[in-house]
C-alpha cells in the first residue's frame, strides 16, 4: 500500500509540476511579453503625445513666421512665373522708362542662365534723365509683377547745354522665371 501511495504522490507531484511548467510557458511568459509590449507602446505613445503637444505650442510661432514670409515674398507664382515672356517684359520696362520721362533708352538681354529651379535673364539698361525721373523709374520697377533684381548701378552726370541736371543711368539687372519642367514635376510652389 505504501508503494501505491508513493506512486500516486509521484504522479500527482509530476502532474502539478507539469501544470505549473505548462502555465509558466504557455500562459505567464506570453502574458508577460504582451504586457511588456503594451508598456513599450504606451511609453512610445506618451512620447509622441508630448512631441505633438510641443509642436502644437510652437504652431502659433510658425504661423506667425509664415505670415511674415508671405508678406516678404508676396505671390511667388506671379513674381517668378513659369514662362519666360521676356519680350512683353521688355516692352513694360521701356513703357515705364517713357512714362517716367527717361530718354536714350537701351535695354539689352545678356546670355540666359538656366538652373534646375530658377532661371534668370541678365539685362543691361541705359537711359538718361534727372534724378526725380530715375527715382520714379526705380519705384515703378519695385512695383512690377515680376521680380527684377538690380545687380549693379552707375549714375554719371551728363554734360552739355540740353542735358543740364541730367544723369546717365547704367544698370545691370536680373529677371527671374521658373523652368516649365518644374511645374510638371511638382517643384517648389
Amino acid at each position: 500500500m505504501m508503494r501505491l501511495f508513493e506512486k500516486q504522490q509521484l504522479v500527482i507531484t509530476g502532474l502539478v509540476i507539469a501544470i505549473v511548467v505548462g502555465f509558466v510557458f504557455f500562459r505567464y511568459i506570453p502574458l508577460a511579453r504582451r504586457t511588456q509590449e503594451i508598456n513599450q507602446s504606451k511609453q512610445r505613445y506618451l512620447q509622441e503625445t508630448l512631441e505633438v503637444k510641443d509642436q502644437a505650442q510652437r504652431l502659433p510661432i510658425v504661423i506667425s513666421k509664415m505670415e511674415q514670409l508671405k508678406v516678404k515674398v508676396g505671390d511667388f507664382d506671379r513674381k517668378i512665373p513659369i514662362v519666360r515672356e521676356f519680350g512683353s517684359l521688355w516692352d513694360q520696362i521701356a513703357a515705364v522708362m517713357s512714362k517716367c520721362g527717361l530718354k536714350e533708352q537701351l535695354i539689352q538681354p545678356r546670355d540666359e542662365v538656366k538652373g534646375s529651379e530658377i532661371c534668370l535673364i541678365p539685362i543691361n539698361m541705359q537711359c538718361r534723365g534727372n534724378l526725380q525721373e530715375i527715382f520714379s523709374f526705380f519705384q515703378s520697377l519695385e512695383n512690377f509683377e515680376r521680380v527684377i533684381c538690380i545687380e549693379s548701378l552707375s549714375m554719371v552726370g551728363s554734360a552739355g547745354k540740353d542735358s543740364v541736371g541730367d544723369v546717365k543711368l547704367t544698370a545691370n539687372a536680373n529677371i527671374y522665371y521658373r523652368p516649365a519642367e518644374m511645374s510638371m514635376s511638382g517643384g517648389v510652389r
